[in-house]
Formats: C-alpha cells, sequence, structure tokens
C-alpha cells in the first residue's frame, strides 16, 4: 500500500465525512475532534464507535467505511495510510508533533 498523509483543518463543530480502509491512522496534533463509524455489524446488529480524540492522540482505523470527524473545538488533523508495520502509532505521534512545533514556530517566530 502506498504511504499518503492528509492535513485537515476543522473549525470548532464542522463536521467531514471520509471514507477508510484498516491501516489508516488519524492523528490530532491540536484541539480535540470525535470520530463516529464506520458502522460494522457483529452478531447482525449495526453499530457505530464514537472515538474522542485530544491533541497528541492516535486512532487506528480497524474497518472499511465511512466515518465522520466533528471537531469538538478548533482541530487540526493529520490522516496516514500505510502499512502499519512501516510506520507505527509512536512514529506518527512523532510525525505530528513535529508538524505541530514547526508550524508553532512559524507563527511565533521562535
Amino acid at each position: 500500500m502506498e504511504e499518503f498523509s492528509q492535513r485537515i483543518i476543522l473549525q470548532a463543530g464542522q463536521r467531514l465525512p471520509r471514507y477508510v480502509k484498516p491501516g489508516m491512522q488519524i492523528v490530532a496534533v491540536a484541539g480535540s475532534l470525535r470520530i463516529e463509524g464506520p458502522l460494522s455489524s457483529p452478531d447482525g446488529h449495526m453499530i457505530r464507535t464514537v472515538v474522542a480524540l485530544q491533541e497528541g492522540a492516535v486512532h487506528l482505523i480497524s474497518d472499511t467505511g465511512w466515518i465522520c470527524l466533528s471537531a469538538t473545538s478548533a482541530a487540526e488533523l493529520i490522516c496516514m495510510t500505510g502499512s502499519v508495520e512501516a510506520r507505527s502509532l509512536w512514529q506518527s505521534l512523532r510525525a505530528a508533533l513535529s508538524l505541530m512545533r514547526r508550524r508553532t514556530a512559524s507563527r511565533y517566530g521562535t
């Protein structure tokens, strides 16, 4: 699987639907958000999981389908695809924190 990263900025209350596949990692670089879905049907009952992410948290997608990213406060996140073996969650978190440091340095000139 080819590796790909996308930076997304959401304002408080903004929602963004997104199609995902297993192995995608979502890193909350700033702010907080909720991830709803995708729908799954264990034992024949349709359920949608909801995960809350705070700044610095990483979520690994385990199912294929549509999710909804909802910003509970202004949020910046990175969606990364690629094999989990090639990029551990710690490497993903370090990459996101590095981006956050660069963004802060450019904003405040430090």
